[in-house]
């Protein structure tokens, strides 16, 4: 019997190697030749038409043709992709347009696609302008758009897609990165469109980098290319030179970007960065890129969603171009840079690939079946001396597995890999109210069990024990489930499931164990109800709730008593007052909280409380509260009115400044009224009066003064609120760029200013023209404070307001803020004057020279933005203003703006 069974198994094992070693020489093969593919099945395929603006050939339009194949023949959705190129570099005027519109109207004729992806503006524009005639209803899917904007597309339904845009900060931030020693910038470019376009955006940053390098250009239009040649030998190594536009030299002649890159980049003795893939590789260095791979990836990516089911509508262009960092290998060593040095995920192209790295996968797996084989021989050795040894231990463990599972307190139930039935003890039977042959004729998400979770919701057959299991292959434990029982009884189930194997590894069904929980599952539901009806009740108090014991331990508080106490949620019991509060304060309110449990009878009263280093005003309602030992508990509740007493104060200030208000809006109505009539007929007598005449003097003098009184009834009106704001969400820092070239203006030589801006956009919902008039006040004053000369500083961080500032502030809200700070060394303001400051006609300054609404203007405009605004100064020291604006909805969506590219 011995020898028999060992023959048998002797064969198996010999028949398995065999298949083992067929299956791995194929596995290898197939990892050898990874060029090889499986035929696609005709007919289920979608069909995309790609549309190229150029020729095959042209590096610009091969990446992204490559990075569109590559994304859409690795998804999982099989396509069939036709490209046709419009070859626009050699012609597209209108008769070839016509042309090519003629053909396609021939040659798909018979065709219906399922998208279309344009690549660059010419394709573009094309397919944009006759998809109606040619591709009607059929989705539409762009990228490489120079300068796009929402323009582009009004009128245009079912399309999206990516632009293009450089990014020049980042490629000159690395280039200085790299060379830290170089400080000029030299741009090379020509007179063509492209090269007027880049070459203006690239000067528009002269500014962000002034402190670091200087930036020049170099026209090729304005001399021939070996004159350029010659101008980039000349370099040091204090430069860096940006290729952006090369095309066309003073005598007219057309060089290719690739002949062009070629000869400067060689001749150059500074390094050379571009903007655009294409020209990585050509003997510069690289730089932040507009990546032509990238821009047909992200385009296919979007064409895959559509493919999927989502609208076109509905997937927003990709404005923030996907621009990658890319670098050539050969010129990193030519200037000596480390790789350690580059930004992470940087692309290196020509990098030198190893034998190693080559034909890794050949040698892994060559390695792997050696490795393998030894490991089957072995194993089938030891395996079929043990197989009749372990036949044996199998049989008798069958049969006391048998008895265990009959015998088990708790329900089990055996499942096949489908699902279905296989095995059932009796407790199962008791449990489910069934007999076996009644449950083996049942599926484990048989409609008949009605399966719901405890909380009353119906169980998705993805989410059931035996679903989850075959999914992942582990043990699910602890679920629990209500089913309804043939007997029409409701019960409540906790469900433990594991999973089974066959002897090869593979999924052959589960085990289930099953208690009945009901009683238990009733008993929580009623708890849990009526716990939770006490906590909604005592959480929707206005104010604090809490029980004490006889010794002033917290044994219950809701949430709000740990919220405003900042207190932790699970600090907040058995906790006593002297933990959030001072000690006299704590025992002041001990002896209180005893005389009323002494008493017996509840109280209402004001209390002031010094909490947390701060005194608080709270109206307490206290009471006591037997226990069921006799002992005697303190309830209470307490409303905080601190806020109600500020506001109280804040509203006498607020029906000052309303007054004052009201009555500069009339007055400055009825002022203007007045002006308007001056300023007529002062106009008309000068229309009357010859050039020589000594009365003209006069009258210009009575305009010029009629024109003061209007910009001050402007500035009463600003102050009375009674100006329309223009509300745009607006960076911060983009105002104060932009206010920049303002106050250089108003500011002598002896007055410095400094910039310190948050490293990150803050961006607010404000009128920019009111802000910057704002600004335009404080940095004024700051300038006549110093009239020996001194330093403006303006400055804006990021801060958050908490509750307890918004009652110090007089904010609207908690939140985050944009701070903006405006200090000045001069000579500072008196501290019996701070008070006064932002009154209205309220001046420090000589008569004259000063209406005294400036600073109330400012209070003003800050107010209606929801801010705040402070100020600090002493005398002799200078003075700082700082401004608190609310940040805007992140949710709201700024377009950016259109930039040009190549």
């Amino acid at each position: 019997m011995v020898n028999k069974t060992s023959t048998i198994g002797f064969r198996h094992a010999i028949n398995l190697f065999s298949l083992m070693f067929v299956f791995l020489i194929i596995l290898w093969i197939d990892l050898a030749n990874p060029r090889a593919s499986y035929p696609e099945t005709p007919g289920q395929n979608k069909k995309i038409l790609v549309l190229n603006s150029y020729n095959y050939g042209y590096m610009w339009s091969d990446l992204e043709m490559k990075g569109i194949e590559s994304e859409l023949r690795n998804s999982d959705i099989r396509t069939d992709i036709h490209m046709e190129f419009l070859d626009a570099k050699r012609a597209y005027d209108s008769e070839h347009l016509q042309n090519i519109f003629r053909l396609f109207k021939y040659k798909f004729s018979d065709d219906k696609f399922d998208i279309i992806i344009a690549a660059d503006n010419d394709a573009f524009n094309f397919v944009k302008k006759r998809r109606i005639k040619l591709f009607p209803d059929v989705p539409l899917v762009f990228c490489g758009i120079n300068d796009f904007s929402p323009a582009m597309i009004i009128g245009q339904k079912n399309i999206t897609g990516v632009a293009e845009v450089p990014d020049y900060a980042k490629t000159i931030e690395i280039a200085l990165k790299l060379f830290p020693d170089a400080h000029n910038i030299i741009v090379v470019t020509d007179d063509t469109v492209t090269g007027t376009a880049h070459t203006k955006r690239i000067m528009e940053l002269e500014p962000h980098f002034k402190s670091r390098a200087d930036f020049s250009t170099i026209n090729l239009a304005n001399m021939t290319m070996r004159d350029l040649q010659v101008r980039l030998s000349l370099l040091d190594d204090k430069s860096i030179v940006l290729l952006i536009a090369h095309f066309k030299d003073s005598t007219g002649r057309s060089y290719s970007i690739q002949e062009s890159l070629g000869m400067l980049a060689r001749t150059s003795n500074a390094p050379s960065f571009v903007v655009t893939e294409d020209r990585v590789g050509s003997g510069v260095v690289g730089g932040m890129v507009v990546s032509g791979d990238m821009q047909g990836r992200t385009a296919a990516r979007l064409a895959l969603r559509i493919l999927k089911g989502e609208k076109a509508d509905n997937i927003a262009v990709v404005t923030e171009s996907p621009n990658k960092y890319i670098f050539d290998y050969n010129v990193l060593k030519r200037w000596k840079i480390d790789e350690s040095r580059l930004p992470e995920g940087s692309i290196i192209k020509n990098r030198p690939v190893s034998f190693y790295e080559s034909n890794k996968k050949i040698i892994w797996v060559s390695l792997s079946i050696f490795i393998i084989f030894i490991a089957l021989i072995a194993g089938l050795s030891s395996n079929l001396l043990k197989r009749i040894k372990l036949e044996k231990l199998l049989r008798a463990n069958q049969d006391r597995l048998n008895i265990i599972l009959e015998t088990m307190p708790v329900g089990i139930l055996i499942m096949d890999k489908n699902g279905n039935m296989t095995y059932a003890n009796a407790t199962a039977e008791k449990i489910l109210g069934m007999a076996s042959k009644n449950i083996f004729m049942r599926n484990y998400n048989d409609p008949g069990w009605d399966i719901y979770s405890v909380n009353g919701t119906a169980v998705d057959n993805g989410n059931l024990p035996f679903a989850i299991v075959k999914k992942t292959g582990r043990p699910f434990l602890g679920a629990e489930h209500s089913i309804m029982r043939p007997d029409g009884k409701k019960i409540f189930l906790t469900v433990n499931t594991a999973p089974m194997f066959d002897s090869a590894g593979e999924f052959s069904g589960v085990i289930t164990s099953i208690s009945d929980i009901s009683d238990r599952i009733e008993a929580q539901k009623a708890l849990i109800e009526s716990e939770n009806r006490f906590n909604l009740f005592m959480n929707h108090l206005p104010g604090f709730a809490y029980i004490k014991d006889i010794n002033g331990r917290h044994i219950y508080t809701n949430e709000r008593f740990s919220t405003e106490l900042n207190i932790k949620t699970e600090d907040r019991i058995d906790i006593t007052n002297k933990d959030f509060m001072n000690n006299d304060t704590a025992q002041k309110l001990s002896l209180h909280d005893s005389d009323i449990m002494q008493k017996g009878r509840p109280i209402i009263f004001e209390e002031s409380l010094h909490i947390k280093d701060e005194t608080r005003v709270f109206l307490s309602y206290k009471f006591p509260i037997p226990a069921k030992d006799g002992a005697i508990l303190l309830g209470g509740i307490s409303i905080d009115i601190t806020e109600q007493k500020r506001l109280e104060d804040q509203l006498l200030h607020a029906q000052k400044m309303e007054a004052i208000g009201t009555l500069a809006g009339g007055v400055a109505h009825d002022f203007n009224n007045i002006l308007t009539a001056i300023l007529g007929y002062a106009h008309l007598a000068m229309m009357k009066l010859n050039n020589d005449d000594k009365l003209k003097q006069h009258m210009e003098r009575i305009i010029e003064s009629g024109q003061r009184a209007a910009l001050l009834t402007q500035r009463l009106l600003a102050f009375s609120r009674k100006q329309t704001l223009n509300l745009q969400i607006v960076d911060v820092r983009e105002i104060i760029n932009h206010f920049e070239q303002l106050i250089l203006r108003l500011l002598p030589e002896n007055v410095e200013l400094k910039l310190i801006l948050f490293r990150e956009p803050l961006q607010i919902l404000a009128d920019t023209t009111q802000i910057e008039q704002v600004l335009m006040n404080l940095s004024t004053n700051a300038r006549d404070a110093m009239p020996e000369g001194g330093i403006l500083e303006i400055s804006t961080s990021l801060v958050l307001i908490d509750r307890e500032k918004t009652i110090e502030t007089g904010i609207d809200s908690p939140g985050k803020y944009a701070q903006i700070s405006i200090r000045d060394s001069g000579c500072g303001i008196d501290n019996e004057l701070m008070d006064k400051i932002f009154e209205p006609f309220f001046t420090t300054k000589e008569p004259g020279k000063g209406t005294g609404l400036g600073l109330s203007m400012v209070y003003g405009t800050i107010k209606k933005h929801q801010g705040y605004i402070n100020a600090t100064s002493k005398a002799n020291t200078g003075t700082r203003f700082d401004i608190f604006l609310p940040l805007a909805d992140q949710g709201e969506k700024i377009e950016p703006p259109s930039e040009l590219i190549s």
